[in-house]
């Protein structure tokens, strides 16, 4: 049965979710093991360095955003929102990223507010 979680667990998963540097770790990690094949003259200095800067943006990027991670493609394509899995208040269908519920047209919330 789903369940609502109370205001303290929905608290707690939005300060997790706004201040978790698992990502921004992750993509530091992975800048500062590319940067090596791109740059012929690369030091240690220089790579911690950018792997301090690029943790500090994207972190500080992540808390400033509320949690949200922006996905930035070149051209024409806009500025796309990650928003995640949302369920249907109503009849409790699980899907992703829509506007209303496709089965019942009820409102929808974030999935990660609600318990099994």
């Amino acid at each position: 049965m789903w369940i609502r979680k109370t205001e303290e667990e929905m608290e707690a998963v939005r300060h997790h979710k706004q201040h978790s540097p698992r990502i921004p770790l992750l993509l530091a990690a992975f800048t500062t093991a590319v940067a090596p094949l791109m740059t012929h003259s690369f030091s240690v200095p220089f790579a911690i360095g950018l792997f301090v800067a690029v943790f500090l943006i994207t972190h500080v990027s992540q808390v400033l955003s509320e949690g949200r991670f922006w996905l930035i493609f070149l051209g024409d394509l806009a500025v796309v929102p990650n928003k995640g899995s949302v369920i249907c208040v109503d009849c409790h269908a699980v899907q992703h990223d829509a506007p209303q519920c496709t089965k019942c047209g009820g409102a929808l919330d974030e999935f990660a507010l609600w318990s099994w």
